[in-house]
């Protein structure tokens, strides 16, 4: 099932490269199915993918747990509507290589610094802001349960 989603999704994605570049009047019609967040080839991707991790047999290491931690931040902090344009054009200049032999090799690499720079924000982010504060939650919630169980019988 995985492999009929992996090849699926790719496949997929072949074939509307391929039909693009034969008609013209498709190449319109091309960005509905690659463009877009939701799409059904990215459903399948996601689908296949899925299958694949979940039926491997990963053994614990506490890295892939602390990487696991900030990819939801890392999410957030390069696809948000704020940030998202200004880090393509001005910071990355990434249309300079639409056309260049380079451009596989710029986009490994811009994704895996944009990778390693937000998976540093969101580890900050955990280890200054989110565990003082929750600290502090956790300590408010406890009381007032504690408060409620000495008023309330149960």
């Amino acid at each position: 099932m995985s492999t009929v989603g992996i090849l699926g999704a790719f496949g997929g994605g072949i074939l509307v490269d391929v039909l693009a570049m034969t008609d013209p009047t498709y190449m319109k019609q091309i960005f509905y199915f690659t463009q877009n967040d939701y799409g059904f080839f990215q459903l399948l991707l996601g689908i296949g993918l899925f299958i694949i991790f979940l039926k491997a047999k990963i053994t614990y290491h506490p890295w892939i747990n602390t990487i696991a931690s900030t990819t939801f931040g890392i999410y957030l902090f390069h696809d948000n509507k704020l940030f998202l344009h200004h880090m393509w054009d001005n910071i990355f200049s990434t249309y300079q290589y639409y056309d260049s032999a380079l451009l596989p090799l710029y986009a490994i690499l811009v994704v895996a610094l944009i990778f390693i720079v937000g998976m540093v924000v969101d580890y900050m982010r955990l280890a200054f802001i989110e565990k003082p504060v929750m600290k502090r939650i956790t300590s408010y919630i406890e009381s007032s349960q504690s408060w409620v169980a000495q008023k309330v019988p149960f």
